[in-house]
């Protein structure tokens, strides 16, 4: 464990959270959370060079070493003020009786909000501490089983060069792009359907004539 612990620590979180942070809460709707979930994804992976491969996969989000499964937990308040992590919500389901199967080897916690804040923890520990509810299965992890990857108290975000220009430009402008290009797909569908349309009506015409000759 110490091995995955200390390869990890050697990523640019920095890197990450600044990512985070320059989209703040504009996906924060349930509409745009899952956008924003994959933003962090592909930060995380692109932050290990490597390393970590984002495959968003049944039961865990990425690989790490070809081998070692890990799935991704966060909000902006990850973690309590006595050290254990908040509750978090595993898995969505209707179903009373359920269990949690072995579909990861690690969670990834990570705080979204300053203090920034990632810790793994072991499928065995998350099991231990799963809360079945009605609408699915929660957990909250004591601090003794956390394997911190970030600092215990959290991190602050590094000033870089990049922050003195352009910071303004970016702010949203994922979400304008993303916009956009739904706005344009529709079109291109709309002007498909007009075209098809039309090719229909021609049709029909032609038919007609040729049954009344």
């Amino acid at each position: 464990m110490t091995t995955i612990q200390d390869q990890m620590k050697k990523w640019d979180w920095n890197f990450v959270f600044c990512a985070l942070r320059d989209i703040e809460n504009e996906m924060d709707s349930p509409t745009w959370r899952f956008l924003k979930s994959e933003v962090m994804s592909r930060a995380i992976q692109l932050s290990s060079g490597g390393e970590l491969v984002f495959v968003d996969e049944v039961g865990y989000d990425f690989v790490l070493n070809g081998n070692v499964r890990i799935e991704l937990k966060s909000q902006k308040k990850a973690f309590n003020v006595g050290g254990n992590t908040a509750k978090l919500k595993l898995k969505n389901t209707q179903h009373e009786a359920q269990a949690l199967t072995k579909t990861f080897d690690f969670l990834m916690v990570i705080q979204t909000m300053p203090p920034y804040r990632v810790c793994l923890v072991g499928f065995d520990d998350v099991s231990a501490n799963c809360e079945i509810v009605r609408d699915g299965i929660k957990t909250q992890i004591p601090e003794d089983c956390l394997i911190n990857i970030t600092p215990k108290k959290g991190m602050s975000l590094r000033k870089v060069f990049r922050e003195r220009i352009g910071l303004n430009r970016r702010k949203n402008s994922i979400y304008k792009k993303v916009n956009k290009e739904i706005d344009n797909w529709i079109s291109d569908t709309y002007s498909y359907y007009l075209d098809t349309l039309s090719l229909r009506v021609l049709f029909i015409i032609v038919g007609v004539i040729l049954i009344l000759q």
